[in-house]
């Protein structure tokens, strides 16, 4: 079946209300974890991978496949490193995509299969049902269908894939993120860690999870200071809490400081880093001065979403966080809505 091609044009967020809910010093990122943490396979390892993706192109995302969840027949696409054996454990990264969207704008614009699979991850990138990941009550209902969905694609790819189930990643893009985020909440023994991008507000999380996010302070869809829009804002978003309230939220969340360590990586980008986090926690914030509501370093930057964000390079940043951040979330108490 070939996959209709959107031109990668305006990806708005829809209105996610409803969800839930810095400093001196040097900043210390933690230890590579994983020498302590071993590679558990799936039933999948030591299969004959499924015909046609070691040849799909992944620039686009890699080969589309197809399941039924809740009785609705739902896509995505699925890339894997070169020359596999499907034999060794490997890391996998869901990829997001905003309100609009689908799978193949979303690949073209991170370039998260290409880039993921060169460093040996598999990658899925999911299909929302007619551009639009449904979160109400999706914090709460485990049964929601966009809940059941991810859940069923993780199970499909890990029945035919070897895939390393303690390094499990979610990264997402506006109102991906926003699903990023409550699914590595829900589901934190599916979930190791979770990239954001233009959108970071706190979903109740039952256990710590290690975050790395991006807002540009320009952001005309999803404000980047709490009543950025103005008192008389229209906007669907305007009511959401700013990156500072997000941050703090999840800054108490990973038991970490309260103050970051700030500093500035290129002209326009200073890189947060909160120090002393409690195990299974982590926190690290790139904010990019009169960026919009883009995904940093992509080539496609449509005007109409704000100004561009030539730096940071988002998704080499977010592939080098899920490399230090196997699962070892611990319980903790969930940041107040």
């Amino acid at each position: 079946m070939s996959r209709a091609r959107r031109k990668p044009v305006v990806v708005l967020a829809a209105s996610i209300l409803g969800i839930a809910g810095c400093g001196g010093g040097t900043a210390v990122r933690p230890p590579t974890p994983q020498a302590t943490t071993p590679a558990s396979g799936t039933t999948g390892c030591g299969k004959t991978p499924p015909a046609g993706l070691s040849s799909a192109d992944v620039e686009a995302g890699g080969a589309e496949q197809h399941l039924t969840s809740g009785g609705t027949a739902r896509s995505y696409l699925l890339a894997i490193p070169p020359k596999t054996d499907n034999r060794t454990p490997e890391p996998l990264i869901v990829d997001a995509h905003g309100s609009g969207a689908d799978a193949t704008v979303q690949a073209r614009t991170t370039e998260m299969a290409a880039r993921a699979t060169a460093r040996g991850f598999v990658v899925v990138t999911p299909d929302a049902i007619d551009g639009q990941w449904r979160l109400a009550d999706f914090a709460t209902d485990p049964t929601a269908p966009d809940a059941q969905f991810a859940i069923a694609m993780l199970d499909a790819v890990e029945s035919r894939l070897c895939v390393d189930t303690t390094r499990i990643y979610i990264d997402g893009y506006s109102l991906g993120a926003a699903y990023a985020t409550a699914l590595a909440c829900g589901f934190p023994d599916r979930f190791a860690a979770v990239g954001l991008d233009a959108e970071e507000v706190p979903f109740p999380c039952a256990d710590r999870l290690p975050v790395v996010a991006f807002h540009g302070t320009a952001d005309p869809i999803v404000p980047y200071t709490t009543g950025g829009f103005g008192p008389h804002s229209t906007s669907p978003n305007a009511a959401l809490p700013g990156a500072g309230d997000n941050l703090a939220a999840w800054a108490g969340l990973d038991g970490c400081g309260p103050a970051p360590v700030r500093t500035q990586t290129a002209a326009a980008v200073t890189h947060s880093v909160w120090n002393h986090c409690a195990p299974g926690g982590a926190l690290e914030f790139y904010s990019i001065a009169g960026g919009g509501h883009q995904w940093p370093g992509s080539p496609v930057q449509p005007p109409i979403l704000g100004p561009e964000e030539p730096a940071p390079e988002a998704t080499d940043i977010i592939i080098d966080f899920f490399v230090h951040h196997p699962n070892q979330r611990q319980p903790t108490t969930a940041p107040t809505p």
